[in-house]
Parts: structure tokens; C-alpha cells; sequence
């Protein structure tokens, strides 16, 4: 019963990291990260655990044609607060929130790029 039920989740959680990666990616030119994408993967575990089947990681890639990576590893701290925002305002989305408060959202970010964030 649980491995049925573990297949289940993965299906879906490979649904939903596919949707929220294209979701994430499509919000990045708006933060001054024109051509950046984001790729959520699923990896399975060696066994069965109380989470699922499955771990998750976030691979990020700033610009074409350069290499892209664990997105912990190869982000820049202004990077990083531009996905998390992103992922904030796409998740908040779904929720029934009337307002959204950010503080230090702009956290290594300048110029332009802190103009477009707010």
C-alpha cells in the first residue's frame, strides 16, 4: 500500500516541480534575470521514506551557455533572493492571501535590476 501510495506522489510532485519550474522561469525576465532558468528534479531515494520516494533539488542556470548547477551552490546571494521571490509570489497565488509583506526582498540586489524588484 504505501509503495502504491508513494508512486502516486511522485507522479504528482513530478507534475507540479514541472509546472512551478516553467512558472518561476517565466517570472525571471521581470527580476532582470532575462535568460535564467530554473529546473526542479526529482532523484530517487535507495528506499521508501516517511517523505516519499524521491528528494528534490533545484538546479539553476543564470545564462545560456554557461554551466548550470545546484542552484544552493552556483546562485549569487541577489539570485537567490530573486527565485525565492519569484517562488513566493507564484505559491502566494494559489493561496487565499489578500496581501503579501516582503522584507529585504531587494537583499543583494542593485541597480536596475533593484529598480524592477521595488
Amino acid at each position: 500500500v504505501a509503495s502504491e501510495k508513494a508512486t502516486v506522489l511522485t507522479r504528482v510532485r513530478m507534475i507540479a516541480a514541472q509546472q512551478l519550474s516553467d512558472e518561476v522561469t517565466a517570472n525571471f525576465p521581470g527580476l532582470g534575470m532575462e535568460h535564467a532558468k530554473l529546473d526542479i528534479q526529482l532523484t530517487p531515494n535507495d528506499s521508501l521514506t516517511a517523505t516519499g520516494a524521491e528528494s528534490l533539488q533545484f538546479f539553476f542556470q543564470p545564462n545560456p551557455g554557461q554551466q548550470g548547477g545546484a542552484l544552493s551552490k552556483i546562485a549569487s546571494g541577489g539570485e537567490l533572493s530573486r527565485v525565492s521571490l519569484a517562488i513566493q509570489v507564484i505559491t502566494a497565488t494559489r493561496l487565499a492571501t489578500p496581501m503579501l509583506v516582503f522584507d529585504e526582498v531587494d537583499v543583494g540586489i542593485g541597480g536596475k535590476t533593484a529598480a524592477k524588484v521595488g
